[in-house]
């Protein structure tokens, strides 16, 4: 085995490491969505940054 082999090995190895992580990580996935077509139509609008409120415990969300 010369370098290259063993460098390329060494990187696939890696990446599949990463790649269980992430999909141990993920919890239950969406299969499926429903979605609704009856009801009022969403409003179009423009909302300033300074009205929202922070929500939940988002990544970034501030209380």
């Amino acid at each position: 085995m010369n370098r290259r082999q063993l460098l390329t090995s060494m990187t696939a190895l890696t990446g599949t490491a990463m790649f269980t992580d992430v999909l141990a990580e993920s919890g239950p996935q969406i299969t499926h969505v429903d979605t609704k077509t009856s009801g009022p139509l969403l409003q179009s609008s423009v909302v300033k940054i300074e009205s929202l409120q922070p929500e939940g415990a988002a990544p970034g969300a501030k209380a």
